[in-house]
């Protein structure tokens, strides 16, 4: 089985698992599947490995919430095309399958077939109901834990700091001073750039315009 047959058979079984709740399938940089939600969107995406006579593959989720990354993005360097491809929250497979192995290797088509056999149930009985009932920033942002900031972080995570001022989390001072202080090794245009988000939220908005 070759890398695209394994992942053609992939994207066809999960079709058939999440077709009816709306999610469609869309190819290119940002593949995966999405569905439409108010104000923004949700993606299960499947992060696919290539070992050359082997391969794995897992599942992903995503949610993206316009108003959040429309604050977010005024500070993201990038073109403004590639805007629209951020995300608010992404959430691992071991969320909702604490303890057991969320990586699976496959050779052939039944291998496939028996990963599906593990992951229907997990698909329909937790992850569907949990997109389902997280569609806003009040649902979303108690679904991300804000206050668990990773001891080691690729970057300041200014979604999550945008959410705990936009949903006036208790927390939030801390929140924030923990992501300057996980990135205090960074170079200095990275510091100050998180520094400058953080003062743009107090000056320039107002949570309630935002969630009502």
């Amino acid at each position: 089985m070759k890398n695209r047959e394994a992942r053609k058979i992939i994207n066809s079984v999960l079709r058939q698992l999440i077709a009816e709740k709306g999610f469609r399938f869309k190819s290119g940089i940002d593949g995966g599947f999405f569905r439409s939600i108010p104000r923004g969107r949700q993606l299960i995406g499947v992060p696919f490995y290539d070992y050359g006579a082997t391969f794995s593959f897992s599942l992903v989720f995503a949610i993206r919430l316009d108003a959040v990354e429309e604050i977010t993005n005024k500070f993201n360097a990038a073109p403004p095309k590639y805007h629209l491809l951020t995300e608010t929250a992404i959430f691992q497979l071991n969320r909702f399958m604490p303890g057991e192995e969320t990586k699976f290797a496959i050779v052939t088509e039944d291998d496939i077939k028996e990963a599906f056999t593990t992951l229907t149930p997990v698909v329909r009985e937790r992850i569907i109901p949990f997109l389902d009932q997280t569609q806003d920033i009040r649902t979303v942002a108690k679904a991300m834990n804000l206050t668990h900031v990773p001891k080691a972080v690729p970057g300041a995570n200014k979604s999550a700091i945008a959410m705990a001022w936009l949903t006036e989390h208790p927390d939030f001072e801390i929140i924030a001073s923990t992501y300057q202080q996980r990135i205090s090794q960074f170079p200095k245009n990275f510091q100050e750039e998180l520094k400058n988000f953080i003062q743009y939220l107090r000056e320039n908005v107002r949570p309630q315009s935002i969630i009502t």
